[in-house]
């Protein structure tokens, strides 16, 4: 990811706690931050890969999600939702172009750059994310609590995945906003009950009506799909200090042996451990570790002897 400083940086980035929030967004649901590089003009983020791309993209090439399929999906996009705001952060730009799509049917929630933390009971004032998914308190130019607004945006994007279209369809911003505040939801008739039901839970007109991340968590259509966690990976995001080799993680010894092979020793390690994302040294640590993590979780490929021809069997 890039970013200009030449303009007026995104709120966790003025306080300069952008690499730090991310750091402690250590959730299977969240894109891992490795670096941070910063140039006089520019602010150069080193994030995870995540190979499939695109949610947005997926949905507009396959087609809408059958809903077993979006049920696991969504639950892990709630689970990051939940992981921000129980730290007090706001995503403010949740759609499906900044979900992306990962190995085993995983799933990663993304692009923080409009991000920013509350205190208490404090409301928001500015305009952020994409019109399509901003809620109706947004468009009445009043301020606003920042969780209701992200659950609206979950709403829409819930839409979006079970139909692979948009709730509240427009030709132009003038059009979606008065789309938006009349609030009219009409729903496919091949979804379920359960899942029209959370729809229209989700997606009410006044913020204080509008279903929690609990309320989503627990409804009919998510039974039997946990958004306390998710099929990834731990997040090591420090190397561990003062511990013999031997007492050391598998995988962290697999690590220390390549990053040893790479020129960088355990004592460059802790000297760079105060940098945090900022250290080359402690990025490439994170980024050899998750490489053996992902290795590791890839499913065993066992050869398949191909069968000996008659020839064969006669000589």
């Amino acid at each position: 990811m890039l970013l200009s400083t030449s303009e007026t940086p995104p709120p966790l980035i003025q306080t300069g706690s952008l690499g730090c929030d991310l750091i402690r967004l250590p959730n299977p649901a969240a894109r891992r931050l490795f670096e941070v590089v910063e140039t006089y003009s520019k602010l150069h983020l080193v994030m995870e890969f995540v190979s499939g791309g695109e949610l947005y993209q997926k949905l507009t090439t396959d087609g809408k999600m059958k809903e077993q399929d979006a049920k696991i999906a969504f639950a892990q996009i709630l689970s990051g939702v939940k992981h921000l705001h129980e730290r007090n952060i706001i995503h403010r730009d949740i759609k499906a172009e900044n979900v992306f799509c990962g190995p085993r049917g995983i799933v990663k929630l993304g692009d923080f750059g409009f991000s920013t933390r509350v205190t208490g009971g404090e409301e928001l004032r500015t305009f952020c994310g994409s019109p399509p998914y901003a809620a109706p308190e947004l468009f009445r130019d009043e301020s606003y609590a920042g969780r209701p607004v992200d659950v609206w945006a979950l709403g829409v994007l819930l839409f979006f995945i079970v139909t692979g279209h948009m709730p509240f369809p427009a030709d132009s911003i003038g059009g979606l906003k008065r789309s938006i505040l009349l609030g009219v939801i009409t729903a496919p008739a091949h979804l379920s009950v359960p899942c029209r039901t959370l729809i229209r839970g989700i997606l009410r007109q006044v913020p204080k009506d509008r279903f929690t991340l609990e309320q989503i968590s627990s409804s009919e259509w998510m039974q039997g799909h946990s958004i306390n966690g998710g099929a990834c990976e731990r997040y090591v995001v420090a190397p561990t200090i003062g511990v013999p080799l031997e007492k050391l993680s598998t995988e962290e010894k697999a690590a220390r042996e390549r990053l040893e092979g790479l020129g960088i020793t355990a004592s460059m390690l802790e000297q760079e451990m105060v940098q945090g994302a900022r250290s080359p040294v402690i990025a490439s640590y994170r980024i050899v570790v998750h490489r053996i993590q992902s290795v590791a979780q890839l499913p065993t490929v066992v050869p398949v002897k191909p069968p000996k021809s008659k020839t064969c069997a006669i000589l």
